[in-house]
């Protein structure tokens, strides 16, 4: 049983518990579970029974197992480990620093389970807790878990919540609403008596600044990327609706504050501004082994990098390629990644979505950037493309492709993720194929 004590965990097993914890740890560690024979081997040790009880193998086969077994976790655990004291080290293990387990309430969020994102929660408790921002971006790819850490930050700071405001709404709106029709959802989640009104924009406006000044709401905004109206294509309608709800929490007075989780970059934020953006980037590799954990993948801890880096931490995009991996390829990492595929169509929601909304030339773009060798500079780009584009188009669609992760931006080069490269070459034959 866990037992926490000032963030830390001390914790008290049993056999079977003492199983589960160092089938995770070698998970972790050495990319693979422990072994049959393996946990035949610690029941023995932990019940103080000689080696030859166990009647599945040969006695020497045993002992030369055993043997690189205490070597092995002496090395995972950092404590010289034999079969005379494993029993006493792992009911007195320090279980926190190995595998960065989080407090219970934090670890599980109903289904599916949620890992990891401790520093993220942490950031969001900080920021509402501050008091001055008022309104908050909650900004990364799709798919990356952005509604999960929303959802299970009220879950973990329910009390917190409570003390400071007086009503929790979530609103999900369908992605097709114009943003008028969203902000009249969100003003009918607000007074159910608005249900039958039909309002133009600003009083429609108003009525929401008047329940948000007149009570603390707690508002998150799922499905929010309507309110980035910043692009030519967008009605003028939508994009001045866009500012205007901004500025309810920006230049108005009130103690309420919105969560508005979007798909990609919102727009720069001025100092001094009530607006705030917290970026979720992906997960790491041991926040990946531990949510794939019941695919029993099999790989070096080099092999889970190169798996996480490749789908970029995406927990949506990671669990059904771990059921390929298990179905396909034996549970083998390495023998996915040397087959150097892109099973692209497990994930194909995603990439689909991501590319919603793009113009030919946009995708035209992606596909000359997916084909490079290697990350291009800036000055490369313009000296490629100049001619055929301009320099101010290429620049608007470098920052537009980027805002929505369709491009990697590092040290001033510009390259498309693998996954994304690929499904333009899939979807798109006809330009990836022209010059």
């Amino acid at each position: 049983m866990l037992q926490y004590v000032n963030g830390r965990s001390n914790i008290n097993v049993e056999l079977a518990q003492a199983c589960t914890l160092l089938d995770r740890i070698s998970l972790e560690q050495r990319g693979r579970r422990l072994e049959p024979i393996e946990k035949e081997i610690l029941t023995v040790a932990w019940e103080n029974q000689p080696y030859q009880s166990i009647q599945t193998h040969q006695e020497q086969t045993v002992k030369n197992r055993a043997a690189r077994l205490w070597q092995d976790l002496s090395q995972l655990l950092d404590t010289k480990v034999s079969k005379q004291n494993v029993r006493q080290i792992l009911t007195t293990l320090d279980a926190e620093s190995l595998l960065g387990i989080v407090p219970p309430a934090i670890e599980t969020f109903g289904k599916p389970r949620f890992f990891g994102r401790t520093a993220e929660l942490y950031q969001l408790q900080a920021t509402i807790d501050l008091g001055n921002h008022q309104f908050i971006w909650l900004y990364g790819m799709k798919g990356i878990g952005k509604t999960a850490i929303a959802r299970h930050f009220i879950t973990q700071f329910s009390e917190n919540l409570a003390a400071k405001f007086e009503r929790v709404v979530w609103i999900a709106p369908d992605k097709t609403l114009s943003l008028t029709d969203v902000l009249a959802s969100v003003l009918q989640a607000l007074d159910s008596r608005s249900a039958k009104l039909s309002l133009d924009l600003q009083p429609l406006l108003d009525k929401i600044l008047f329940i948000l000044q007149s009570q603390k709401c707690f508002l998150v905004l799922d499905n929010a990327d309507s309110l980035l109206a910043d692009n030519a294509l967008t009605e003028l309608t939508d994009r001045q609706a866009a500012l205007n709800f901004l500025d309810l929490f920006n230049r108005s007075k009130h103690q309420s504050c919105c969560i508005a989780i979007v798909d990609r970059s919102p727009p720069r934020i001025d100092a001094g501004s009530s607006i705030r953006a917290i970026e979720i980037a992906g997960l790491d590799r041991r926040s990946c082994q531990r949510l794939l954990e019941h695919s029993e993948l099999i790989g070096t801890p080099a092999d889970w990098d190169l798996l996480v880096n490749k789908y970029r931490g995406n927990p949506q995009a990671l669990k059904p390629i771990a059921n390929t991996i298990r179905d396909i390829f034996d549970r083998d990492i390495s023998k996915f990644l040397a087959a150097n595929i892109l099973v692209y169509y497990r994930i194909e929601n995603i990439l689909s979505e991501q590319l919603n909304y793009l113009s030919q030339a946009e995708i035209a773009f992606l596909s000359y950037l997916s084909r490079q060798q290697e990350p291009l500079s800036l000055d490369r780009i313009l000296t490629d493309l100049r001619s055929a584009i301009g320099e101010t188009d290429i620049i608007r669609t470098l920052d537009k492709l980027v805002a929505r992760y369709l491009i990697d931006a590092r040290d001033g080069k510009f390259s498309v993720p693998e996954s994304i490269g690929e499904y333009v070459k899939m979807q798109y034959p006809e330009i990836s194929s022209s010059g």
